[in-house]
Parts: C-alpha cells; sequence; structure tokens
C-alpha cells in the first residue's frame, strides 16, 4: 500500500473509489475465489477459456499476478468468480455484459454476474493511483478493507464509509474529511 489513501462511497451506485490501494494489497482476499477474469491486462499467468474466449487466472495463479508489475500495464480490469475451482459456463447475454464492463469500466445491469457468482468488478489505472470497484454487498467491502495492513481503526474508517455523504484522505494515521471526485490528481496535488 501506498503511504496515503484516499477512498470514498456511492452507495447508490454500489461502487468504492479509491487510491493508495494496489492489486498486490487486497490479492490475499481473493483466496476464497475460483478465479479472476481478466478484462484489461498484461498478465503472463493468463488462461484462456474458449467457449467464452475470456482470459482468467484461477485461485492458484492469483498470487502470481499480484507479483506481476501491473502498474506498467496503465489499465487492469477483472471480474472474480466463485464456480467450484472450474470456469463458469456462461451464456451470450453474460458475455456481453462481461465485455460491457470491460469496455465501460461499470456494470450493464448489475454488478452481480449470476453464473459467476462474483462480489466485485474492479477497474483501475496506474494500479494504486485510481480504483473503482462495484460491489455486489457492503459486507464484501468491509471484509475486503479489513484485508489491508492499516495504520489506524479500520473499523471506524469503514463505519464513515458505509453512511458518510464524504470522501476520506488517510495518511500518517490521521483521517481527514475530504470532497468526493474522479480527478484524484487534485487530491494527490493537494496532499502530496
Amino acid at each position: 500500500m501506498r503511504n496515503y489513501l484516499y477512498i470514498w462511497h456511492d452507495s447508490k451506485q454500489k461502487f468504492i473509489i479509491t487510491s493508495g490501494i494496489t492489486f498486490k494489497d487486497i490479492a490475499s482476499y481473493f483466496g476464497n475465489s475460483s478465479g479472476l477474469i481478466l478484462l484489461n491486462h498484461d498478465s503472463e499467468n493468463a488462461e484462456f477459456d474458449d467457449p467464452s474466449r475470456f482470459e482468467y487466472v484461477n485461485q492458484d495463479s492469483v498470487n502470481l499476478l499480484s507479483e506481476e508489475d501491473i502498474y506498467s500495464w496503465g489499465n487492469f480490469c477483472w471480474i472474480d468468480y466463485k464456480n467450484n475451482d472450474s470456469f463458469p459456463n456462461l451464456k451470450s447475454q453474460e458475455i456481453a455484459e462481461i465485455l460491457y464492463f470491460g469496455h465501460q469500466h461499470e456494470p450493464l445491469t448489475d454488478v452481480k454476474v449470476i453464473p459467476l457468482n462474483n462480489t466485485f468488478m474492479y477497474y483501475a489505472h496506474d494500479d494504486g493511483w485510481f480504483s473503482k470497484i462495484y460491489y455486489s454487498s457492503w459486507d464484501d467491502v468491509s471484509s475486503l478493507l479489513n484485508t489491508l495492513d492499516l495504520p489506524f481503526n479500520r473499523s471506524e474508517l469503514i463505519n464513515d464509509l458505509k453512511i458518510s455523504e464524504n470522501a476520506f484522505w488517510v495518511s500518517n494515521g490521521t483521517i481527514t474529511t475530504e470532497d468526493k471526485t474522479l480527478n484524484i490528481d487534485e487530491i494527490l496535488n493537494k496532499y502530496l
């Protein structure tokens, strides 16, 4: 994790925006998933599912993925899946929903793609600089954030995020209320 965290929650659209969290910081959380469908990436560890034409990493390869130079890829986009350790069978509509997310970085209809049994849809630009994480349940976000090595009271921040209309800047153990914005550069220029 970087030496700061910017984070905000949009409860209506069910996503969080972060800066300061890298994929490596959260990769261990996905040990319970069967794997990740990789939509934008340059991973050398990806496998190919011929029926859906998607690339993916299975549960055993998520740690290998986290050791790659994800920052150098620019965009990194994926959806997790839980399907008895095998790649899910997908119909045309589900493939279209996944492709739409990979292209537009927002769900077509809902975060949950039923055959995937997924919890997240994740888009990042310059790993650690900007991420937009769509979720199906706030409990999943809470669990994900609890895996982070943070130098302050995580539960306080998680509770504040769940109910707040504000964003938060966290640095040196101090939590500061901040404006919600997609302009990460503006926030980083203000503090760094």
